[in-house]
């Protein structure tokens, strides 16, 4: 809805022409997350085939190429909170070297501050440390 929007507003003349690119940090982790509780409880003899396509990180960027009809490359990146930097530079790298005369850029993740917080503390606990985390205070919202 909001990609729809921000081409639109752009008044970008051929959406199908568009370089998609999706940045992600973790994807769509609510539904990782019921796949691999019911991995875990059916010990990988069952689970619902509506949640596999979703819980790979690129769904996203391929349910707006569908939906606008598009073509053009589609590239997800995920680099921990980092991603939408990351994003940023590939749709500048695409157009810098002429590979891509426009890009949409997407970031964003599904917010779940508890979600977040429990695996931050189990991070702790263990002393791992998984991605680079952001230097100012992270404001969640809905």
């Amino acid at each position: 809805m909001a990609a729809s929007r921000a081409i639109e507003q752009a008044k970008v003349p051929l959406p199908t022409e568009l370089v998609i690119i999706l940045a992600t940090a973790m994807g769509e982790t609510a539904v990782s997350v019921e796949l691999l509780k019911q991995i875990c409880e059916t010990k990988g003899a069952g689970i619902r085939p509506s949640l596999v396509p979703n819980a790979v990180h690129n769904s996203p960027a391929g349910y707006l190429a569908i939906g606008l009809a598009n073509h053009q490359a589609s590239i997800t990146i995920s680099q921990g909170w980092l991603s939408a930097e990351a994003g940023l530079g590939a749709a500048s790298d695409l157009i810098c070297t002429g590979v891509a005369a426009q890009a949409l850029v997407i970031a964003g993740d599904e917010v779940n501050p508890a979600w977040i917080a429990d695996l931050e503390s189990k991070e702790r606990r263990i002393g791992l440390r998984h991605w680079p985390k952001p230097s100012s205070k992270r404001v969640w919202s809905r």
